[in-house]
C-alpha cells in the first residue's frame, strides 16, 4: 500500500494557507495556477461565507494553462463535491467545461478535483476562475491539496512554479 503524499498550496495570491478574502470574487477572480507535472490530482477546496445580497453563487470554471501566469487558459471539465452547512457532502459529480453554478449560495464548501491527464495537451498548470453574476460581496477562502505525487521527495518543490 502506498503512502498518501500531498502538498498544501495557498491558492489566493497574497494570502496564507486558505485565508478567507472579503469580496474575493469582485469583478471575477482566478486562483493561482498549480503545476500538475509532479502530481496526479489537484483538489481545490473553496469555502464560501454568507453573501451580502441575494444573487446567485459565482460560476466556477476550471482552466488548463501552459504556464503559471495563466498563459493559454482553456476551460476544461472537472469533478466536484459539495459540502453544505449540515456537514454532508455529495458524491463526485462531473462538470462540463462550461462550468458550475452551485445551487447553494451561502456558507458551504466545494472541493474541485482536477486530474492531470485531463489538461490540454502541452499544459502542466490548472487554476479556477470564479465569475460573479452580479456584484454581491462574499467571503471566500481557497487552498489546494496536491495529491498522488509521482515520486516521494520527502519535501516536494513548490507546485506554483
Amino acid at each position: 500500500m502506498s503512502e498518501l503524499l500531498f502538498n498544501l498550496v495557498p491558492a489566493v495570491a497574497g494570502t496564507t494557507l486558505g485565508a478567507p478574502v472579503a469580496d474575493a470574487n469582485a469583478g471575477g477572480s482566478v486562483t493561482d495556477a498549480v503545476n500538475l507535472e509532479k502530481y496526479h490530482t489537484a483538489m481545490f477546496v473553496l469555502q464560501f461565507g454568507a453573501r451580502t445580497g441575494t444573487t446567485a453563487a459565482p460560476v466556477i470554471t476550471a482552466q488548463s494553462c501552459s504556464a503559471a501566469d495563466g498563459t493559454g487558459a482553456t476551460a476544461m471539465a472537472f469533478e466536484y463535491k459539495l459540502v453544505n452547512a449540515t456537514d454532508t457532502n455529495t458524491d463526485w459529480t462531473a462538470v462540463a467545461a462550461s462550468g458550475l453554478t452551485p445551487a447553494t449560495a451561502d456558507n458551504y464548501a466545494i472541493v474541485v478535483r482536477i486530474i492531470n491527464e485531463n489538461l490540454t495537451d502541452g499544459h502542466e498548470f490548472a487554476r479556477l476562475s470564479l465569475t460573479e453574476p452580479a456584484n454581491d460581496p462574499q467571503v471566500m477562502g481557497c487552498l489546494v491539496i496536491m495529491k498522488d505525487c509521482r515520486y516521494d521527495a520527502g519535501v516536494m518543490p513548490s507546485a506554483k512554479a
